[in-house]
Order: C-alpha cells, then structure tokens, then sequence
C-alpha cells in the first residue's frame, strides 16, 4: 500500500514510501529509501550527507498518522515527542519504521517507535497525541 493514498500529505512531503502491514495488533511497519537525489540531504552536509533527525521524527509521525487515519487509534494535535538518534542515515539507506500504540486514555494516545536500518536502530521515539485536536 501507498503511504500517499492514505495520508493527507503529497510528494515531496510523504516521507514514507512503502506501508509493509498496518494492523491494531502489530501497529505500523513503513519503509523510507533515502535516495542521494532528495533535496533534503544535498546541503545535509557537503562532502557527507545524511538524511536530518527531524525527517526521521517527521517519518515516525506519519506512521502513526496512517494507524490514526485508519481508525486503529484516535487521535488529534501532537502533544509531546521524546527521541534519540543513535546512528545517521546516509542516502542510499531504507529506513523502517515500526511503530505501536502503547496507550490510549480519554485525552490522549502514545506511541513507541523506532528506526531501523539494516537491522541496526537508528532512532528511537514516543509521540504523544492528544485527542480532539487538530493534526501537526
């Protein structure tokens, strides 16, 4: 499935190319391929590209967005976020992000997340929503 058809972003802002399984049970699997040509890492920096912390974060939100799109989880506005980065992501790198509801109360939804590539963690995260809000 296509991240595009099912979140309210379009090129070059949908930082998930692929959905690999999106259920209640086993929460969000997508893939993102850092190409060398995404505008975003040319300057990212001179001589030794990497793909920016925040289009990581940016990634980890849409993946939640795609269980909240799909009624899995309810949720509105971002509330809070607490990330590590442990290692860059250099073009030419897929990273895959999995990404499950840990808990939902009446005002709000948290989700652990993590970043993978080649079975190395690059990111690791909570993104907290609350609930009625609009969307970040």
């Amino acid at each position: 499935m296509r991240a595009e058809d099912v979140l309210p972003y379009r090129k070059p802002w949908v930082l998930i190319d692929t959905i690999v399984k999106c259920s209640e049970a086993d929460g969000v699997v997508a893939c993102k391929h850092v190409s060398s040509s995404d505008f975003y890492v040319l300057g990212h920096f001179p001589g030794y590209s990497i793909y920016p912390g925040m289009l990581l974060l940016e990634g980890i939100v849409q993946a939640a967005g795609l269980l909240m799109e799909r009624g899995i989880a309810e949720g509105g506005g971002r509330r809070d976020m607490k990330a590590r980065f442990l290692q860059p992501v250099r073009p030419g790198d897929t990273v895959t992000y999995a990404v499950k509801r840990i808990r939902e109360d009446r005002r709000s939804v948290v989700f652990a997340a993590e970043g993978t590539v080649d079975g190395r963690k690059v990111v690791r995260a909570f993104v907290e929503f609350e609930k009625g809000g609009e969307a970040d």
